[in-house]
């Protein structure tokens, strides 16, 4: 038996994309938003990718922010806390959806749990599939 090993991670449902064929009535995939994924966030048996701009990319999990001084305390400034990536990324999911699921969707700033195989070479998430609606 072959077992495929897969990430799941967390996005930002930032549009509704119609379906075509037999969901044309309904949706087809939803445009999602994150932080850039990288090699830490897969699995160890995923490959170890770079951009070719060598722009530094941050897990969502893994995110460590920068600490910046508040200028307008001199002596005792508390830092003030800054992610040290803001690059999103976009991709789309049109998989993983009940017909429940496609005939009311997540409302569009839902953060929603999806899995995924790996990254491509761009950095996306590799066969997005749909989880779940995020709940802390």
């Amino acid at each position: 038996m072959k077992l495929k090993s897969y990430s799941d991670t967390e996005c930002v449902v930032v549009a509704h994309n119609q379906g075509k064929g037999k969901f044309s009535h309904a949706l087809g995939s939803l445009t999602c938003e994150s932080l850039p994924l990288t090699s830490s966030a897969t699995t160890k048996s995923a490959k170890n990718t770079k951009n070719a701009d060598s722009t530094q990319s941050t897990s969502i999990d893994s995110a460590q922010p920068k600490k910046i001084k508040d200028s307008t305390d001199s002596a005792q400034s508390t830092p003030l806390t800054f992610p040290t990536h803001s690059r999103k990324i976009r991709f789309k999911i049109g998989s993983g959806f009940s017909d429940k699921d496609r005939a009311a969707p997540p409302p569009i700033g839902t953060t929603i749990t999806y899995k995924y195989y790996g990254l491509t070479k761009n950095g996306l998430p590799r066969f997005p599939v749909f989880l779940r609606v995020y709940s802390p």
